[in-house]
């Protein structure tokens, strides 16, 4: 035995028992066995992450099965402490979990820079948790987390579990579900089912700072036709979305206003019955004509499409099919290029 041979101790076995008591007895046995090969572990957390892994692994269907039953356990909890203190406890998902206290965290560490701040980190901490329930957060942070699968599983090949940052292993399905979400930045980090070293680095939802200056002195309005928004005041829009695969890079980005941004991602519209056609085109520097833009308070119609077939050149295409190109304007005098002297309009 492991622990009659001092190989590990009564911690390691009792995380081991305690893991391990959902499954069957060959379930145990394999999950057991696979992780006591490997040894105790430099620590306790890494040889429980360790023998999760393992269950996960042994039992996939059940592990999400378990997964999604303690999730219907989430709770808040208040006991009360000595000294007129009290201890908040909240129990999450572990993905959300991790997601709070990273923004918490952030928020905390931001306050660090104030020369008079004379508060602990996790003193910090806790206040911020309170102005943030109580509605006092005036400030805001964009938070990353990063959850590691195996390519196989996100493949839905295999069932190896996924690792969430912070926190460890966890079920396949959900990893495969936090890997494939839409509404907040994922990194994916593929790894080799053969020796579980990270393949592939995936790319950021969202642009690097640089990326970001590049794109906006490329462009420096707005890239919807006749939009003098200054790139400075737009927000960096993706022209092939993130969720169909778009990347956060230079050929994909371009400058729009919060009106236009928004504008080819609605999928659905009352169309306007009045609108103001255009009146021609330009040349290489701005495209003149506002072909659906009547006012500055009515927003536009649905449906215009976007293209980028060239870094800094957009092309858009009106809900009637007409089409219209967008150049980034030149820093210097120079003349247009042959065939570009007359109007972009098509």
């Amino acid at each position: 035995m492991p622990l009659y041979e001092g190989r590990i101790d009564l911690q390691r076995v009792e995380a081991l028992a305690r893991q391990t008591a959902a499954l069957n007895a060959a379930q145990a046995g394999a999950a057991e066995q696979a992780a006591l090969e490997q040894g105790r572990r430099a620590s306790h957390a890494a040889f429980r992450a360790a023998v999760r892994r393992r269950v996960l692994k042994v039992d996939p269907d059940g592990a999400d099965r378990r997964h999604r039953h303690a999730a219907r356990g989430r709770n808040l909890r208040i006991t009360d402490e000595e000294n007129g203190m009290a201890t908040l406890r909240a129990l999450l998902s572990a993905e959300r979990a991790v997601s709070v206290y990273h923004r918490i965290d952030a928020l905390a560490r931001r306050a660090a820079a104030d020369p008079e701040e004379k508060r602990t980190l996790d003193e910090r901490r806790a206040d911020v948790l309170y102005d943030l329930l109580m509605g006092q957060d005036r400030n805001r942070v964009r938070t990353e987390m990063q959850v590691v699968v195996p390519i196989s599983t996100l493949m839905g090949l295999s069932d190896e579990p996924g690792e969430l940052a912070g926190y460890g292993p966890i079920p396949a399905e959900l990893a495969r579900e936090l890997a494939a979400g839409s509404r907040a930045t994922w990194r994916q980090m593929l790894t080799d089912p053969r020796d579980g070293q990270v393949v592939k680095v995936g790319a950021r939802r969202f642009p690097s700072p640089g990326v970001a200056r590049t794109v906006r002195a490329r462009n420096r309005h707005c890239i919807f036709p006749g939009c003098d928004k200054p790139a400075m005041n737009s927000e960096i829009d993706h022209t092939k979305p993130h969720a169909e695969g778009g990347r956060a890079e230079e050929g994909n980005l371009g400058p729009a206003c919060a009106r236009h941004h928004h504008l080819k991602h609605t999928e659905s519209r009352r169309r306007r019955r009045t609108r103001r056609k255009p009146a021609g085109g330009s040349g290489p520097g701005r495209t003149s004509p506002e072909p659906a833009v009547r006012s500055r308070t009515e927003p536009p119609a649905a449906d215009w499409k976007c293209e980028q077939p060239t870094p800094g050149v957009f092309l858009w295409t009106s809900p009637e099919g007409r089409t219209y190109r967008v150049l980034p304007e030149p820093y210097l005098d120079v003349p247009p290029p042959a065939g570009q002297s007359g109007p972009d309009a098509g």
